[in-house]
């Protein structure tokens, strides 16, 4: 299993190489690393790629990772070093909805655990359960662990207050990040959740908003010209899906129309929504009827001369 696991790392690394080579790949030696002052702190769930989510190029920003987005000591490390070394101004605490340390169980965790940790661990307390939360960290609450983390960063005071702490959240499920606006809205994670159809709502609208300022990278820049983009607008028609019933695939004009079709929605049918193209209405060009007029050549008659 091993061996094909790292057979699959070698291979992809040697795509990598070919599309270097083939230039569908470029690498950026040259220039200030990070590029932006900015430090993520995030999980080390395999779902969560900083890159993909922000679309962010390699060196863009620093990041790193732990179970749970935890602050520690090794972090502060790394965060030190950032901040001193690499001109970081921006901390930011990006967690994510279904979290696995919201998940472990201690009692089980406990009997597939090394003895020998299990003892160096008892040595610390006579409460062993209590001793395990308290290395692992296992949280309840992904909202409130945010929170936390934050506080707990602020509170060392090992760096001046020009540096920025910031919280967020990602849905793995969705693909949207949640601002710590959105977070200081609700106190908890059970909070967040029971208004999650409200936060859907208005990143839906957002996103509408959003692909008006894109337009020509959706359709492309000669495809549209500049005396009609004001026929581009808001009232673009959302496409439809096989997936939706046929109210919902008619088409949709007016946010105000578009807020009322979405409260008829289930959460999971309302993430088919999230990422829609526009349909660009193409101008009918109107070619005249041309008219074409044929001289007609009349032929003299010859007369035979005897």
């Amino acid at each position: 299993m091993v061996e094909m696991i790292i057979d699959k790392l070698v291979e992809g690394n040697k795509r990598y190489k070919w599309k270097l080579m083939d230039k569908k790949e470029t690498i950026e030696l040259k220039g200030k690393i990070p590029k932006y002052p900015v430090l993520i702190l995030t999980s080390m769930d395999s779902r969560i790629d900083i890159h993909r989510i922000f679309q962010l190029n390699s060196g863009d920003v620093l990041v790193l990772r732990n179970a749970g987005n935890q602050y520690s000591e090794d972090m502060l490390r790394s965060i030190l070093i950032s901040i001193y070394e690499y001109g970081v101004k921006y901390i930011i605490i990006l967690g994510h909805l279904d979290c696995g340390m919201k998940k472990v169980n201690l009692d089980e965790l406990k009997h597939n655990l090394p003895i020998e940790f299990l003892r160096e661990l008892g040595k610390k307390s006579v409460d062993l359960r209590f001793s395990l939360q308290r290395f692992f960290r296992i949280i309840s609450d992904e909202v409130i662990n945010i929170k936390n983390q934050m506080d707990r960063l602020k509170a060392t005071k090992v760096f001046s207050n020009d540096v920025k702490i910031i919280g967020m959240i990602y849905d793995p499920a969705s693909g949207w990040v949640f601002t710590e606006e959105n977070l200081n809205q609700f106190p908890s994670y059970e909070k967040f959740m029971a208004n999650y159809r409200e936060l859907l709502h208005k990143k839906q609208l957002d996103h509408i908003n959003f692909l008006e300022t894109i337009e020509t990278e959706i359709v492309g820049a000669e495809l549209i010209e500049p005396t009609n983009l004001n026929e581009v607008e808001v009232k673009k028609k959302i496409v439809k899906s096989e997936n939706t019933d046929e109210e919902l695939n008619k088409e949709i004009g007016e946010k105000s129309l578009l807020d009322s079709k979405i409260e008829q929605l289930d959460l999971p049918d309302l993430e088919k929504y999230m990422n829609i193209p526009l349909k660009i209405q193409t101008p009918k060009i109107h070619i005249p009827r041309i008219r074409v007029y044929i001289p007609s050549v009349i032929k003299p008659n010859k007369r035979i001369e005897k």
